[in-house]
C-alpha cells in the first residue's frame, strides 16, 4: 500500500467515525478504525489547513478535510511528556500529580489508558514512535498496546538518520511511516487503533532530507503567526546584530517575542504617560491569547506557565498609578485611564481592598475601602487635573473627620495625617478635594 492510499484509508475512517446523525445511528456498521498522530512541538500554525503557507503539509491537510478539524480545543500541557500522558489517560495531568514535565512520573494503574480501553473493546492496538509516558515499568505493552514497533538503530547518535537492515541509511520518520502502512495492511480486516508519535518535529531539522527541507520557504524561528502582533525584545538600533554574540547562548533570546518583556514595556509606557501605546501592546497580547486561538491561561515563553508573564500585573499598577510604602504608611493613586470615574483593587502589607475616584469640575472624591485586614496610613497622594489650584481637603473615616494638612505640588496633592490612621476591614476612608 502506498502512503497516498494509506492517507485515503484513514481519512475515510475518520470521516466515517464522525457520522453522528440519527440516520447514521440506525444503520448497523462495523467499528471505525482509529489513528492518532501525536506530534511533539508542532504548532497549529505550522499546518496548511490552519493557514500556514510556507510549510507544505498536504497529507495532514487531507486528513483534516476528510476527518475532524478541531478549532476550539487546548493541549493540556505544551511539553511532550505531560501532554501525551493526559491524552493517553483522558484526564488532566494535574489529577495524577503531573503539573510540569515530571518525566518518569507514573500514570495511574487503577484507571485505563486509551489503549487498554480500545483493546478491551475488541480493537487491535498498535504503537509506533515515541512513548515517554509513565514510569519505566509502564511500557506501552503493559498499558494496553498489543504491538509496538521496534526502534531502528540510529547512525552516529543522530536523532533521525537510521541504519536499515540492509545497511543503508534511512530517515526515521519515513521508516516509521512504512511501519504504519504495514500495520494497517496487516489489520485492515479488523478494527484497529494505531497511535503514532514521531520524534519530528521535536528535534533540529538539519537531519531532515534536503528534498523535504527544500519544500519549505519558512525561515528562522517563528515568533508570531500571520495576523499576530509582537514586540521584539531587540531591534539592533546600532547597526545590526554583532556576530560575536553567537558565542554566548543568551543571544538567541534577543530576537524573541516574550509576553513578560512585552508587559514590562507596556507598563513603562503607561507609567510615562504613553497610555495609548501601552494599551496597544496589552491589547496585542490579549488578542494573541484569545481563547479561540490559544490557551488564555498560559502565555508561553521559554516554557509553559512561565512566571515572567505575571509582569502583566505591572500594567495594572501603572494604569492605577498605585504606590505604597508600608513602613512610612504612604499610599498613592494617580489613575491614567478614565480618571473622572476610576475603580480598581489594591493590595498592601496587611490587607486588600478597592479604590474609587470620582472627578467633577471642581471636586474630586477618593474612596479607599478595605475588604480584608487593616491598613495603616500617614500620608496620601493623589493627582489633580492640570492647571487647577487646591482650595480645600477633607479626610473622613467612618463619618469622623481626620486632622490632616494638604500641599499641592504641581498637579499632585500630598496629604499628611496628624497621626497614624488605621482602616479596618469593612471601613472606608473618604478624601474630598476641592479645587478651582
Amino acid at each position: 500500500m502506498k502512503h497516498r492510499d494509506f492517507i485515503k484509508l484513514i481519512g475515510v475512517a475518520a470521516a466515517t467515525s464522525c457520522s453522528i446523525g440519527p440516520a447514521a445511528r440506525k444503520v448497523p456498521r462495523s467499528k471505525p478504525n482509529v489513528v492518532i498522530l501525536f506530534i511533539d512541538d508542532l504548532g497549529y500554525g505550522d499546518v496548511g489547513v490552519f493557514g500556514c503557507s510556507d510549510i507544505p503539509t498536504p497529507n495532514m491537510d487531507i486528513l483534516a478535510r476528510r476527518g475532524v478539524k478541531c478549532t476550539n480545543s487546548y493541549v493540556t500541557n505544551p511539553p511532550c511528556s505531560p501532554s501525551r500522558c493526559s491524552l493517553m489517560m483522558g484526564m488532566y495531568g494535574q489529577r495524577f500529580g503531573k503539573y510540569g514535565m515530571a518525566r518518569g512520573l507514573a500514570i495511574p494503574d487503577d484507571k485505563p489508558t486509551m489503549a487498554e480501553f480500545m483493546r478491551d473493546a475488541g480493537y487491535v492496538t498498535g504503537m509506533i514512535g515515541k512513548w515517554d509516558i509513565g514510569s519505566r515499568d509502564q511500557s506501552p505493552m503493559k498499558r494496553g498496546f498489543m504491538e509496538v514497533a521496534r526502534r531502528t538503530p540510529a547512525k552516529d547518535k543522530k536523532a533521525f538518520i537510521c541504519i536499515k537492515e540492509d545497511g543503508t541509511e534511512g530517515w526515521r520518520t519515513e521508516m516509521d511511516g512504512d511501519r504504519m502502512v504495514e500495520f494497517v495492511e496487516r489489520n485492515k480486516e479488523k478494527p484497529f487503533f494505531l497511535y503514532f508519535s514521531p520524534r519530528a518535529v521535536h528535534s533540529p531539522s538539519s537531519e531532515t532530507p534536503e528534498r523535504l527541507r527544500n519544500r519549505s520557504t519558512a525561515k528562522g524561528k517563528r515568533r508570531a503567526l500571520a495576523g499576530d502582533a509582537g514586540l521584539l525584545m531587540c531591534t539592533w538600533p546600532k547597526g545590526g546584530q554583532n556576530p560575536n554574540f553567537k558565542k554566548h547562548w543568551q543571544y538567541k533570546y534577543f530576537n524573541e517575542c516574550m509576553t513578560g518583556f512585552e508587559w514590562q514595556v507596556a507598563s513603562h509606557m503607561i507609567h510615562e504617560g504613553m497610555l495609548k501605546e501601552g494599551l496597544a501592546i496589552a491589547r496585542a497580547i490579549h488578542d494573541c491569547y484569545d481563547a479561540s486561538l490559544r490557551n488564555p491561561y498560559n502565555e508561553i515563553e521559554c516554557s509553559d506557565h512561565y512566571a515572567r508573564a505575571m509582569a502583566s500585573y505591572g500594567s495594572f499598577i501603572s494604569v492605577s498609578g498605585f504606590e505604597y510604602h508600608g513602613p512610612k504608611g504612604h499610599i498613592a493613586f494617580s489613575p491614567r485611564l478614565t480618571p473622572e470615574n476610576f475603580k480598581a483593587a489594591f493590595t498592601t502589607a496587611k490587607g486588600w481592598g478597592g479604590f474609587t475616584q470620582k472627578r467633577q469640575p471642581k471636586l474630586q472624591v477618593e474612596t479607599i475601602e478595605l475588604k480584608w485586614g487593616e491598613l495603616r496610613l500617614r500620608k496620601l497622594t493623589f493627582e489633580l487635573p492640570e492647571q487647577v489650584s487646591l482650595t480645600k481637603t477633607e479626610v473622613i473615616l467612618a463619618g469622623k473627620k481626620i486632622k490632616a494638612s494638604a500641599k499641592q505640588n504641581d498637579h499632585r496633592i500630598d496629604i499628611e495625617l496628624d497621626s497614624d490612621v488605621f482602616v479596618k476591614a469593612g471601613k472606608a476612608l473618604e478624601i474630598r478635594i476641592d479645587f478651582k
